[in-house]
């Protein structure tokens, strides 16, 4: 009866890891940063779909935002992974690839209301993530971009709450 429980319990565990969840058993910087360089990528994909996809002056520009914001993230995010010899994919993971195709053949109204959608979704699960990692991070380098960065995360997810409010 002990084994089975105990077989459970580590199912449980992997499970949640498999699906993106971090557990403290399994936390660990390498895994940190290519999420959140993917995560990175993806944003500035889908913010520069924003600019050209988007009819909406207040997406287009929080598409700027996204651009810049991320690319500068990312930049620093790749010297750090440089710096602990993490070799950083060029593509983008299968969750945030799929985010960015059902984007793809959107545009007007309808992309703007799933991207912003998507913003808050995705800015969310960031903060949660970036959180979690604040107090998990070993390298004092990533513990800097970590704290740096939730601040900007939040006033993404802000700034993406009001612009989803003025488009219902």
């Amino acid at each position: 009866m002990q084994s089975l429980l105990m077989s459970v319990i580590i199912l449980f565990i992997f499970i949640h890891y498999m699906q993106g969840g971090y557990s403290t058993a399994f936390f660990n910087d390498r895994d940190f940063i290519i999420k959140a360089w993917s995560g990175g990528m993806m944003e500035v994909k889908l913010g520069k779909a924003a600019q050209i996809q988007s009819d909406n002056r207040r997406v287009k520009d929080y598409g700027i935002m996204m651009d810049h914001d991320h690319t500068l993230a990312n930049d620093e995010l790749k010297s750090i992974a440089e710096n602990k010899n993490i070799e950083l994919p060029d593509k983008l993971d299968d969750h945030h690839k799929q985010a960015v195709d059902k984007l793809k053949d959107k545009s007007g109204g309808d992309f703007d209301k799933s991207y912003m959608e998507m913003m808050v979704e995705d800015h969310t699960a960031d903060i949660r993530e970036f959180e979690e990692a604040s107090t998990r991070v070993s390298d004092d380098q990533l513990k800097k971009f970590v704290k740096n960065t939730l601040p900007l995360l939040k006033l993404h997810l802000d700034s993406a709450t009001a612009i989803l409010k003025s488009l219902k």
